[in-house]
């Protein structure tokens, strides 16, 4: 038989309850350090995915600025844009009586393709009026092309070609909008079926202004043929995109300051853009943006081309077709714009006519 005192079972209850105790102060250390290990293991992946977060943005916009900078359009690339469009740039000459003397007539033309496949030059009207050389025994009359770009880049190519004859008779030349007394200083003439042209001649890219707007500053190049001087190039940039008044009523000018002179009137200017492809890779693009069509006498730097949405709309006009559904609408909505803003013009230079003046 076995004794315990109850101070005995009061020293044990203790002893136990103590050790209870320490395993419990030891419980709560454990615990309390790994969650304050838990806390900074938290803290530390949420600074570390932050700073990963921080990086990726900068990697993204190095990558941006990269790709910004190999997209920007150098002077490098004004060889490779002439490339692209000299070959499709030819020399228009016709003759005319002056003083009873034949007189040579000579301005440029650029060679588009329409939607259905249709080979066409397409200069300015005023080269193009009264110049005809007049051939065969009915005189049916044809101008003179010259493509510079033979198949051995030497030998130039040279052609007759006719105007294009529209169904009514008329040729298509000087375009008529509105009240047809806004003169559109535009002609067709179209490339014979017989020609053969070479690869490179295989005619530009129109522009498109409702997918691309164009805003100052974007570089152009003019390709013509001034004081006739073939394949001649020169660059510059839009200095405004819509320009009209007295000199053509019924076009659209774009001024920029890339010289043209007597010779390139018919000729092409051309935006250069850089696209990257589904690839990667980085193309330019050259198109077809305005007609060169003026510049002023003793001028620097201030030249006017009629634009691309004015060129397609008068191709349009005489069935042939280079014109998408959204390019219709816009030019339809600006023409009708450009309508009311003229009629409003008159209508005040009317009513100041019409007002009393004090003598």
């Amino acid at each position: 038989m076995s004794y315990h005192s109850p101070e005995h079972d009061h020293a044990y209850n203790t002893s136990r309850k103590g050790g209870a105790l320490t395993n419990l102060i030891g419980g709560i250390a454990i615990a309390t350090g790994a969650a304050t290990a838990g806390i900074l293991g938290v803290d530390y992946a949420q600074r570390t995915s932050h700073r990963i977060d921080e990086a990726e943005v900068r990697v993204a916009s190095n990558i941006d600025r990269l790709n910004q900078l190999e997209l920007q359009v150098t002077i490098d690339d004004l060889a490779e844009a002439a490339d692209l469009v000299t070959p499709s740039t030819v020399r228009v000459q016709g003759e005319f009586e002056y003083f009873g003397q034949k007189a040579t007539v000579t301005g440029s033309g650029t060679i588009i393709i329409d939607d259905l496949g249709r080979r066409f030059i397409l200069t300015n009207a005023h080269v193009t009026e009264d110049s005809e050389i007049r051939v065969n025994e009915f005189g049916d009359p044809v101008y003179d092309i010259t493509l510079y770009n033979g198949d051995d880049f030497k030998k130039p190519i040279s052609f007759k070609a006719a105007p294009v004859i529209l169904s009514n008779g008329q040729r298509a030349h000087f375009n008529f909008q509105g009240d047809g007394t806004k003169i559109q200083d535009i002609a067709l003439i179209e490339i014979p079926v017989d020609i053969r042209l070479p690869a490179e001649a295989r005619g530009v890219r129109m522009h498109n202004l409702v997918t691309h707007p164009l805003h100052q500053g974007d570089p152009v190049i003019a390709v013509g043929t001034p004081f006739r001087n073939r394949d001649s190039v020169t660059h510059g940039i839009i200095s405004h995109g819509a320009r009209h008044g007295d000199i053509e009523p019924g076009n659209i000018f774009l001024q920029t300051d890339a010289p043209i002179n007597p010779g390139n009137s018919g000729g092409g200017l051309f935006s250069i853009r850089k696209v990257r492809e589904k690839d990667g890779k980085v193309e330019l693009v050259v198109e077809l943006v305005g007609m060169n069509t003026y510049g002023y006498r003793g001028g620097d730097g201030v030249s006017g081309s009629i634009r691309s949405d004015i060129l397609k709309a008068a191709c349009e006009q005489w069935g042939v077709p280079v014109m998408s559904p959204e390019e219709r609408l816009a030019f339809d909505q600006l023409w009708k714009a450009v309508e009311e803003a003229r009629k409003s013009i008159l209508s005040q230079e009317s009513a100041k006519e019409k007002s009393p003046v004090k003598v």
